[in-house]
């Protein structure tokens, strides 16, 4: 498109001449060094675009609720895994949910799996690994046949969980999980973590 501007402009400058040549081919000269400069520009520009990693749009799903007996304020934080793993015949995702109560200034972090797959109770396992870390053992007690809480805190203080999941939620990018069902299998989900915005502790 570029290229063909500038030839029209090229015999449109030529058609005009009326003696004054030297003038008249300064003048295209300079609009051709011109055009090649933005051309050039443009080009750097998209090179620049496509070399530069997309930036990071964060996931997580945040939710404020009042409670109409006392006032007070619950939040939550929710992400969903990038896959579905195929459990017993049904595409299930797992969730993480961070949930604060105001009233107790308590703090739980969960998992859960959808459509009612079941996770082990009995001495339950969970490997987990943040970024490029060593992958880590430890374990967490089911409130529900799906739902896995992994650590809890009061206040700022943490009382349950085997590492401290609220800062490596908080400072890492990348979290994968393998957790134990109670099939005997095992099913393993990962996490783009980054950008929680959690102030509640």
């Amino acid at each position: 498109m570029k290229n063909t501007a500038i030839i029209s402009f090229f015999l449109a400058l030529l058609a005009s001449c009326n003696g004054n040549v030297q003038y008249k081919s300064t003048q295209i000269e300079q609009k051709f060094h011109d055009t090649i400069s933005d051309t050039e520009t443009e080009v750097k520009s998209i090179l620049k675009e496509q070399e530069e990693p997309e930036r990071n749009i964060s996931k997580w799903q945040y939710e404020q609720k009042k409670d109409p007996m006392t006032d007070e304020l619950s939040y939550t934080a929710t992400l969903s895994s990038n896959e579905r793993q195929n459990i017993d015949g049904v595409n299930s995702k797992m969730d993480i949910l961070i949930f604060y109560n105001q009233g107790d200034n308590c703090t739980a972090i969960l998992l859960g799996l959808e459509n009612g797959r079941h996770i082990r109770q009995n001495m339950p396992l969970l490997k987990t690994r943040f970024d490029k870390e060593e992958p880590k053992l430890g374990t967490y007690f089911a409130t529900q046949r799906n739902v896995a809480v992994v650590a809890s805190y009061i206040g700022s203080k943490q009382v349950f969980g085997s590492h401290d999941w609220l800062n490596n939620l908080r400072n890492s990018k990348t979290l994968a999980v393998e957790i134990e069902l109670e099939n005997g299998s095992t099913a393993t989900y990962t996490f783009d973590i980054s950008g929680l915005k959690w102030r509640h502790v």
